[in-house]
């Protein structure tokens, strides 16, 4: 197998489309390239990763969007991965560790890495574990208080200081990021007020994956499950959501993972000592020993320490998950 890259062979790029598209059962309305089009944008393909067989055929790929958060003062690089896919005929031959492998050793100087997949005892074989709270509310009828609008340049200047949202960690979009969401055609968006000065908004459906799920907003607002249901962290004594977690996540770094727990927690949580099966940390003046996955979800939820309730959560929306 001959691993490269889709800067180096563009020709392969409506091949790996292709593989991608037809591996996960895509239906001809919808478009992965159009979804997804952060992560396959020409100037990412270097970071779109495929493996060639004797025959020069696309038979495995993996993407990488870095991404970053501020926590407090400190920023945090981490990596988002997606597209992960092996040709039906090629599977069960070693493809995805290969391809995993590579992008762990292109991440290690970042603290983590985030992946989207139901299949979490596949990935945990790659030391990915579910955590990062997140609930599901369904569709309500509320009072009509959103109009849906074209997304254009004006609209976007006028979400930027919503999308920075007081109570949640989101990821940092830089002024490409939010050109880059223009192109999201699959995308829907809803405004409360005007469209110069929304005093609210939410982003809904995007392609086959997020069809009829509202995905973003500014502001937590139950009205807005009129218009279908609602994915955040945030939890109301109103409403009984459904818990589940928003991704999968992978240490990369320590040392720069034990820096994010630190600064995540304020300081509440020192991790001492980390691998793919066990934490050691100090809480306050106790230390403790957990499996990572239970560290993980007790650090981010769902069901995070009550010692962390009021602290805010980690919120990745749709249009950043890949």
């Amino acid at each position: 197998m001959k691993l490269t890259n889709l800067s180096a062979r563009a020709d392969k790029y409506q091949d790996t489309i292709n593989l991608i598209e037809t591996e996960f059962n895509y239906n001809n309305d919808n478009s992965f390239e159009i979804d997804f089009y952060p992560l396959v944008k020409a100037e990412n393909r270097d970071n779109l990763f495929i493996l060639l067989n004797d025959d020069d055929e696309v038979v495995a790929h993996t993407g990488i969007l870095n991404r970053a958060f501020k926590i407090g003062a400190k920023t945090f690089k981490c990596n988002f991965i997606g597209g992960v896919v092996v040709r039906s005929d090629y599977q069960g031959k070693g493809l995805s560790r290969q391809l995993m492998e590579h992008v762990k050793d292109l991440c290690s100087e970042d603290a983590f890495s985030l992946l989207w997949s139901d299949k979490t005892d596949y990935y945990r074989k790659f030391d990915f574990y579910p955590c990062i709270q997140q609930n599901q509310y369904e569709q309500t009828a509320c009072h009509n208080s959103y109009s849906p609008v074209e997304i254009d340049e004006q609209l976007i200047e006028s979400l930027k200081s919503l999308y920075n949202n007081p109570l949640e960690y989101r990821p940092i979009r830089n002024d490409q990021d939010w050109k880059d969401i223009q192109k999201i055609t699959s995308l829907s968006v809803y405004i409360k007020g005007s469209k110069s000065t929304p005093e609210n908004y939410f982003f809904i459906n995007k392609g086959q994956d997020l069809s009829g799920i509202i995905h973003e907003y500014g502001i937590f607002d139950e009205k807005m499950l009129n218009y279908g249901s609602l994915w955040s962290p945030i939890e109301t004594d109103n409403l009984s959501p459904t818990y589940q977690y928003a991704t999968l996540l992978r240490i990369d770094n320590i040392n720069r993972f034990k820096e994010f727990v630190l600064s995540y927690s304020q300081n509440l949580i020192k991790l001492n000592e980390i691998d793919q099966f066990q934490a050691s940390f100090q809480f306050g003046a106790d230390v403790y020993d957990q499996k990572i996955e239970d560290f993980l979800t007790g650090l981010l939820g769902p069901s995070r320490y009550d010692e962390l309730n009021d602290l805010k959560n980690i919120f990745i929306p749709g249009l950043d998950s890949i």
